[in-house]
């Protein structure tokens, strides 16, 4: 019996418990995107021909790099909010980890918006989403723009990849190359403590991601101005954040209550910025009349159009 081509690559079984997937049930229909660590491919259910997002997570030879991939594919199918992305199940091959996922109308990368209600509802949508996140004591570490989505069918803004092991890209026993895109909405403090295990003020470090997606999304452009090639003189983005003198601010004309929810998420120390629930509470969210219940998102008739 001739062993397959691939069976030299690792494998980690799904963990017990854990919905699992029958991949010859899904057919490839395009690649959607990837990166340091895997990809992602939209796919088609073959008896229903409904679509999902597949996301195939690459398994290194380390152990503690595998023990990561076990953690995400127990914890994805787990969470079920209004405002974080379905995961569905899981199922496992030689080299990768794979998990199905809802598919959503389109990621936040590169989009731009002055209109403050747009701004208000995805602060509120992903308030939420992080508080119920707490709540199972999970903070998440990597909010971006990449990985906030939109999604049309319940006009809703969702956080994705929740439990991804993107500590694998600052680990060089899994990923020797680090990926400069997941550092940028990173808290400065966990750059410059990235291999501690822990460090004061962990429960606000998505609150400063949140700040920066948002900025961004009001700037149209990356809030720090960065350049390796001229005055920063090849230093890399961690130790370029971490030296600077202030955090970034929207600019002075933009509406004063999206100013303050800014300044407060861009605290560099992380005993100064507003918690998740002070946030919820704050005018630039609470303005716009969105309902706040339990599991609901903002107004029905919103659309990101």
């Amino acid at each position: 019996m001739t062993p397959p081509s691939n069976w030299w690559l690792p494998m980690v079984d799904p963990p017990l418990g854990v919905p699992t997937i029958n991949l010859a049930d899904y057919e490839y229909d395009t690649r959607l995107g990837w990166g340091s660590i895997g990809y992602v491919d939209r796919v088609r259910h073959k008896p229903t021909g409904r679509l999902y997002a597949l996301k195939a997570v690459r398994i290194h030879d380390h152990q503690r790099c595998q023990n990561r991939v076990r953690e995400y594919m127990a914890l994805a199918p787990t969470l079920d909010y209004r405002s974080i992305v379905k995961c569905h199940g899981v199922q496992t091959e030689r080299g990768y980890s794979r998990l199905l996922y809802d598919l959503m109308t389109s990621p936040l990368s590169g989009f731009q918006t002055h209109d403050m209600e747009i701004l208000s509802h995805i602060a509120d949508n992903i308030l939420f989403g992080l508080q119920y996140l707490r709540k199972k004591n999970i903070v998440f570490k990597f909010l971006s723009p990449s990985n906030i989505f939109y999604d049309d069918a319940d006009m809703a803004f969702k956080i994705g990849d929740v439990g991804a092991p993107k500590d694998l890209l600052f680990d060089l026993d899994c990923q020797p190359v680090p990926n400069v895109e997941a550092e940028r909405y990173v808290a400065p403090e966990l750059l410059s403590y990235m291999v501690r295990l822990s460090v004061e003020g962990v429960e606000n470090w998505d609150v400063w991601s949140l700040g920066m997606c948002l900025l961004e999304f009001y700037l149209g452009k990356f809030p720090i101005d960065y350049d390796k090639r001229k005055d920063t003189k090849g230093v890399s983005l961690p130790f370029f954040m971490a030296g600077m003198p202030n955090p970034p601010r929207a600019p002075p004309e933009a509406w004063p209550p999206f100013r303050h929810f800014i300044e407060l998420c861009l605290q560099r120390s992380p005993a100064d910025r507003a918690s998740v629930d002070q946030l919820l509470s704050h005018e630039f969210v609470l303005t716009f009349d969105f309902e706040h219940q339990e599991g609901k998102g903002k107004n029905e008739g919103d659309r990101l159009d």
